[in-house]
């Protein structure tokens, strides 16, 4: 591969932080993407694109505080997936979190609730959650 088609892959991959955060009762936050976003109306885990210069678990916290206003602290990595889409690619990097303080707002998305993980199958998810889903409710029982 020449320099330049390494730098365009580089440059188009999307790296995002991504929290699974469980409160004392073991219930999972998740968060509604607004109507008016890309993938409108699905819920998914609170996260988002990292900064320059940010950790991805940096980049995690920061998210769901600006989401969810949600404070929280990043235990452990618990899955990375890659997405490949047209043009670009999204590495999602999920950290099992926990809930520090605060109750979930929608601030930067439709809804945030917490769920029993048994739950979470009854909610529509972006296909790169499900095996997330799968991991997380495999561990609960």
């Amino acid at each position: 591969m020449d320099s330049q088609n390494s730098r365009f892959a580089r440059d188009a991959l999307i790296e995002c932080g991504v929290a699974v955060i469980r409160d004392g009762a073991g219930r999972i936050l998740i968060s509604r993407r607004r109507d008016d976003d890309s993938f409108g109306g699905y819920w998914e885990f609170p996260g988002g694109g990292r900064e320059p210069g940010e950790s991805l678990e940096d980049c995690a916290v920061r998210e769901v505080r600006e989401e969810t206003g949600v404070e929280v602290a990043a235990e452990r990595l618990l899955r990375v997936i890659e997405n490949p889409y047209p043009g670009r690619a999204l590495r999602l990097v999920f950290f099992l979190c926990r809930h520090v303080s605060g109750e979930p707002l929608a601030i930067d998305c439709a809804e945030a609730r917490w769920v029993g993980v048994n739950e979470l199958k009854n909610f529509m998810f972006l296909p790169a959650n499900h095996t997330v889903i799968d991991e997380l409710i495999a561990l609960a029982v």
